[in-house]
This record gives structure tokens, sequence and C-alpha cells, in this order.
């Protein structure tokens, strides 16, 4: 199992568009709120944040915050989802590991990478603690385990030929609102409804990858970050090689 590292694959959190559908305006709005919301996050937690806050530390105007991204939670989430896809890039491009996973197993280097990325987190420890409190934290974790979700199967989809563009996790709105029977798209064959799909398989380990890492920052897991690593790997393997 390898995740992919292309960043033509990250996708933002709320209403995705393709490169050609965005206005350069308004991507450079959503992304100084994206990057202001990031700071505000770094210094104190969710529910002390206020919109008015935010468009200040922007530059901007609460109407353009409600316009992008329908309310605070809506741009929490934005946040989110933009710091942990920067880091599952950072994570697996890092040291030649998109390189080396070409010529060698990629159980090994998705180890590697996955030490990788929770070191990252812990350098950015007060931001995800940050995001992942308050009455939004469960749209957050939601969101980030979406990422998590995708990215998965973007790189299940390289090593087993599938078509990457019907990605199920491509759209969060799909997700939302009907997030356990989506499409299985790893066979044209019938799936034995005993059985969990592949979508439901990533979901799995996705809600087991992120509740253990929002988990250990928040201290309540006593580990270093290889022995947390060598966990989330054997889940991933179990659930996903089974």
């Amino acid at each position: 199992m390898t995740i992919n590292t292309d960043s033509s694959e990250q996708t933002a959190a709320a209403a995705p568009q393709t490169p050609a559908e965005v206005d350069p305006r308004v991507a450079r709005s959503r992304e100084t709120l994206i990057a202001a919301m990031t700071e505000l996050l770094r210094e104190q937690p969710i529910d002390k944040i206020t919109a008015s806050m935010v468009a200040r530390e922007a530059s901007t105007s609460r109407p353009t915050l409600y316009q992008h991204f329908g309310d605070l939670t809506g741009l929490a989430v934005a946040a989110a989802v933009h710091n942990l896809e920067q880091l599952l890039f950072t994570a697996w491009d890092e040291d030649g590991l998109a390189v080396a996973r070409e010529t060698s197993d990629s159980q090994t280097n998705n180890a590697a990478a996955i030490r990788n990325l929770l070191t990252h987190l812990r350098e950015d420890q007060e931001f995800f603690l940050n995001v992942t409190q308050g009455p939004s934290s469960y749209r957050v974790t939601q969101a980030i385990t979406y990422a998590l979700a995708r990215q998965l199967w973007n790189g299940l989809a390289l090593e087993k030929g599938l078509d990457r563009s019907k990605n199920p996790f491509t759209s969060l709105t799909h997700f939302e609102e009907d997030p356990l029977h989506s499409e299985d798209l790893d066979s044209e064959d019938p799936v034995d409804s005993n059985e969990p799909t592949l979508v439901q398989q990533l979901q799995f380990v996705s809600d087991g990858v992120a509740g253990n890492a929002i988990g250990w920052l928040a201290g309540t897991r006593d580990e270093t970050v290889e022995q947390l690593a060598a966990t989330l790997q054997n889940l991933a393997q179990r659930v996903l090689l089974h």
C-alpha cells in the first residue's frame, strides 16, 4: 500500500474545484483566510476564535469569510485538511521516499513515511490539537479522516491499476451523505455483502489512524513516534491486506 504524493490530487475541504474553474482572486482570498485561521489556531483553541478575529488577521471582511466557507467551522475544516494534506505530501516525499518506493517494497516505505508524518504532526501539535477541540471537533475530525482515506485510496489505485478518477473520497459531500455505501471500486465482480468493501476498509483504517494520532498528540497514548508508527502500519496492513 502506497500513498500518492501527487500534489494535484490534493483537494480543498470545501467545494473543491479544478484549477480551470477557480478565479485567481478567489483562490488567493481563500488561501489568505486559511493561512489566517491556521496562525490563530496555533495560538489558541478554536472556541476562542471569532469570525472578526480571522477577518482582521486576513485583512478581509466577515462576509468574505462566510461567502467562501459558510461559517467559521467550515474554515476550520478547510484549514485542518489543507495542513494535513501538506503533511501527507511532505511525509511521503521526504528523504527520497517518492523515488525509493519505485524500487523497494511499499510496506517499508510506508512505515518510514508514517514516522515522518507523526514527526511533523508533533511539530505542529498546537494547531492540530486546537483545531480538533471544541464544538466543531466532529466535523474537523471527520474531514481529517476523509483526507487520509482519499490519499490511501490514491495509493491503492496506483498499485492495483484502478481508475484514480473514480476515487470515492473526492467529494466530501457524498461521503457525509452516505459514508459506508459507496461503490467498491477494486473489482468489477459482485461484492459479498458480508465482507467489508474497499471503501469501508479505508474508512476504518483512516478512523483508526486519525483517532490514535490525535490521542497521541493530546498525551493519552504513551508511545514514541516509532512505536505508534509501527502500530498504525500494522493496523493498515491487517485491514487492507487480510
